[in-house]
């Protein structure tokens, strides 16, 4: 299995939007300021059958896609949120299978299987804090 990592960036964008994946904090009640978003891209491999295709999805490896956030991110106690998948590439993205988003501590992932011309596989996430 392919696994791209990146890490987070800051992008400006502001945003509050809710999700489960924020930390729990025991005995206080905090509100969940989103910051900003955060993305990671890869371009897929040709695999693109013209012939003889039987059971030719089945044949190509399940990858994964990733992000973390920065270090700096993580001191301060940023968490992601929101993670969402998106294919780019018009007609190949037929021939692509996405798996649901995942967060998990200062990471995100997304399991992908593509069987098609090259498309862009993008996954981004709100970086969000307590406050």
């Amino acid at each position: 299995m392919k696994t791209v990592i990146f890490t987070a960036c800051a992008l400006a964008l502001a945003s509050s939007a809710a999700s489960a994946q924020e930390p729990a904090v025991a005995g206080t009640k905090h509100e969940v300021f989103c910051i900003t978003q955060d993305a990671a891209r890869v371009i897929t491999p040709n695999r693109h059958c013209s012939s003889s295709c039987k059971d030719w999805d089945d044949r190509q490896p399940v990858e994964t896609l990733q992000m973390r956030l920065s270090d700096q991110w993580v001191q301060k106690g940023a968490f992601y949120r929101n993670a969402k998948v998106r294919c780019e590439g018009g007609d190949g993205c037929g021939y692509v299978s996405l798996g649901t988003p995942v967060i998990s501590g200062p990471s995100a992932s997304v399991t992908y299987k593509t069987w098609s011309i090259p498309v862009a596989i993008v996954m981004s996430a709100d970086v969000c804090v307590l406050n």
